[in-house]
């Protein structure tokens, strides 16, 4: 990987093809270093060595609470046993996860050299949830058109320390910028799927990352099933830990801020744990999106088999097994989310936003969501986010899988009561 990234510079094509064949060669390589004996394909991924990895890195050794142990070695202990695993899937996911270990490193060391962080306020944060696919980057950018809001951007949340310098000077810009470019380059159908603008708002997931709660392994990994099931079996008091550090993380990337604002975040996994959300954000605002399951199914197995083929052979991918755990996360979280909403009293805290009714009239619903939330609308600010509409494509086109394992009816089926509460 740290090869490959070396040649970003080069002209598009022969960039795209050079990781197309340095992927293909380390992966037969891997192949036969598995053959004769080398399980782990002198690619270590177990927790030790990430952790001493990260901490050599930066020259760091507090991490903090040790609240990413447990998840970090489930993971870790998935990944590192799958046989099937490529040896371009190890690469990435021992940088990831190193990655992710240095940005703990570096975040404490910032939070103890400014204690006044962890007094920065995050008052009445507006929470976007809902299934991928559903509209939520689209609303999420249109309320970022609002000055009341901020979003944090996508350089930001990869790396969240600031340098002390402008926006315009900053560093990590171009670096998520040639991090941006690699990925799209090294799979191209996964370059239209996740918002991989790096100017743009994008998802808490990289904040929970930092903690390793990871809504993306255990749908790619054929490996990762005990992490999902432990993942399922946190408590509110446990997962209200996780949710204490990422406000930490938001008020690290916030406190700098001169004027007062309110966070707008996104992200599926809160779908998981609204009760924790709201033990740590008690007086959040959230937005629900909803869509067609079909839809949300048939794209999440184009961007989820994509992404698969960054970690396996197409050869060793489980397309029926893929699906299963597609289908299983869309349920979790649906299931759960509703189950939540049938016993908390505060209805009003919630605005449910249908995709269709969202695409056939943007700014009506707009205006629909700050009626429902009051807050303050006006001529000026239609306008604005009419511009942006007008010089930015927003609208994706229509895509579904080839070929599914899972019928229409079934997800019909299993999605009916759904559907017929919220009208899709």
């Amino acid at each position: 990987v740290e090869m490959a990234m070396g040649v970003r510079h080069a002209p598009q094509w022969i960039y795209y093809y050079y990781l197309k064949w340095y992927r293909i060669f380390v992966n037969l390589y891997g192949r036969l270093l598995r053959s004769v004996g080398y399980p782990n394909l002198g690619i270590p991924l177990d927790e030790d060595w990430l952790l001493s990895s990260a901490e050599k890195s930066t020259n760091l050794h507090n991490f903090g609470r040790a609240i990413h142990a447990e998840p970090l070695h489930l993971l870790s202990t998935g990944w590192n046993t799958d046989p099937l695993l490529s040896y371009f899937g190890r690469q990435i996911i021992q940088q990831t996860c190193t990655e992710m270990l240095k940005t703990r490193l570096q975040s404490e060391k910032e939070v103890r050299s400014h204690p006044e962080i962890t007094k920065s306020p995050i008052e009445k944060p507006v929470f976007i949830i809902g299934w991928p696919h559903t509209g939520a980057s689209i609303l999420h950018l249109l309320l970022t058109q609002d000055p009341q809001f901020k979003a944090f951007r996508l350089w930001e949340l990869l790396h969240p320390i600031s340098p002390q310098i402008s926006a315009k000077q900053d560093p990590r810009i171009k670096a998520t910028s040639d991090e941006m470019k690699w990925w799209s380059n090294i799979e191209p159908p996964c370059q239209p799927m996740p918002q991989l603008e790096v100017d743009r708002p994008h998802g808490c997931c990289h904040l929970f990352k930092q903690s390793f709660i990871d809504r993306h392994s255990p749908i790619i990994g054929n490996n990762t099933s005990e992490y999902w099931k432990w993942l399922l079996s946190r408590s509110k008091e446990q997962m209200t830990v996780y949710y204490r550090y990422y406000k930490r993380q938001l008020q690290l990337l916030n406190y700098q801020e001169s004027r007062p604002v309110r966070l707008v975040m996104k992200d599926s996994v809160h779908m998981l744990f609204i009760d924790s959300l709201l033990e740590v954000f008690p007086d959040a605002q959230i937005i629900v999106t909803h869509r067609d399951p079909i839809h949300v199914f048939e794209s999440s197995c184009l961007k989820f088999t994509a992404l698969s083929r960054l970690f396996y052979d197409p050869k060793d991918i489980q397309p029926q097994a893929l699906e299963k755990r597609i289908i299983d996360y869309l349920d979790q979280s649906l299931r759960r989310m509703l189950s939540f909403r049938a016993r908390e009293e505060k209805k009003d805290i919630f605005f449910d936003c249908r995709y269709d009714d969202f695409v056939k009239d943007r700014i009506g619903m707009m205006e629909n969501i700050y009626q429902h939330f009051g807050w303050t609308w006006n001529s000026s600010l239609k306008s604005t986010m009419e511009r942006f509409l007008t010089t930015n494509a927003t609208d994706r086109k229509s895509i579904s899988s080839t070929s599914s394992h899972i019928s229409k009816e079934e997800i019909k089926t299993k999605f009916r009561d759904y559907c017929d509460t919220y009208r899709i």
